[in-house]
């Protein structure tokens, strides 16, 4: 077993772009987990399109992660996607999480992209959509990472300081607006 650290957060893709909070919970929650773990790397389930900046993409830039953000979707090319496979069930609101052949070997290219990125580093932060919870929590234990793995349900729009802690909120517009200064020629 190796002494490598991996902090795996899923929650729904939406969130990961737009978060859904006014006062920008996803925001603060991954700018408080590379806070508190201090991420070498930053790995996320996101699509080959990377012209849509990720949350955790921004924070990367902004906090200079060493290792960056990685994507480790599976590229189109490899035709591991599940999007032709939705059913709609008598009109219900039910998304078929399947087959499930296709989704182990999507984890699979995702936990060899961990591994690849991870090789300099000794702690990294997993973002991935919420199917994926448990089963890349297992297949990162399998492979000898020690992971703290967090779920993030749904939008509870939480209030900055809604439980006691030490956490400063941060506010979405000041982090985004300093993120685009900074990234804008002559900065």
């Amino acid at each position: 077993m190796n002494n490598k650290k991996i902090v795996l957060v899923t929650t729904d893709h939406w969130t990961q772009w737009k978060d859904y909070s006014p006062h920008g919970e996803f925001l603060n929650i991954a700018l408080y987990l590379v806070k508190a773990y201090a991420p070498e790397v930053i790995l996320e389930e996101w699509r080959e399109d990377e012209s849509q900046k990720t949350i955790a993409a921004q924070i990367a830039d902004k906090t200079k992660v060493t290792g960056g953000w990685h994507n480790i979707s599976p590229s189109p090319s490899l035709n591991l996607s599940w999007s032709n496979h939705f059913r709609n069930l008598d009109g219900l609101r039910l998304t078929e999480y399947g087959p499930v052949n296709l989704q182990t070997a999507r984890e699979q290219h995702m936990l060899n992209r961990v591994q690849e990125a991870m090789v300099g580093a000794q702690t990294g932060l997993v973002i991935a959509g919420s199917a994926h919870h448990h089963s890349l929590a297992e297949k990162l234990t399998a492979s000898g990472f020690c992971v703290d793995s967090f779920a993030l349900a749904g939008p509870s729009d939480a209030l900055p300081d809604f439980l006691s802690s030490d956490w400063k909120w941060v506010d979405p517009t000041e982090f985004y607006s300093s993120v685009s200064s900074a990234s804008s020629p002559g900065s």
